[in-house]
């Protein structure tokens, strides 16, 4: 269900983008089952984890986790539809996260 959430979410606020992964079979539980496993903390710096898990707890939003999976993947949107298709799985899997971004 949660997957399927993070699916209706991208396909309201990007349909290009959730049309592009399904055509190549990329879906979330591809891209997010790490993030979200460990938080995001696999991905991002430790201060940047600390952060994003401080918002986390202050907001205390059961459906937050479902926006931030969808605005990271909607903010590498570029780097992934100007990805070959072959490199696709590739590009979802292995995004790590910046500071500066």
């Amino acid at each position: 269900m949660f997957f399927r959430m993070i699916s209706i979410v991208l396909r309201y606020h990007c349909p290009s983008l959730s049309r592009y992964l399904e055509v190549y079979d990329i879906e979330p539980q591809i891209y997010a089952l790490s993030w979200l496993m460990t938080l995001f903390s696999s991905k991002l710096s430790l201060s940047m984890t600390y952060l994003l898990w401080s918002y986390l707890i202050a907001e205390n939003d059961r459906y937050l986790l479902f926006f931030i999976v969808v605005g990271i993947i909607v903010r590498r949107q570029n780097n992934i539809i100007q990805t070959q298709n072959s490199s696709i799985f590739k590009i979802v899997t292995d995004m790590i996260f910046k500071g500066e971004e």
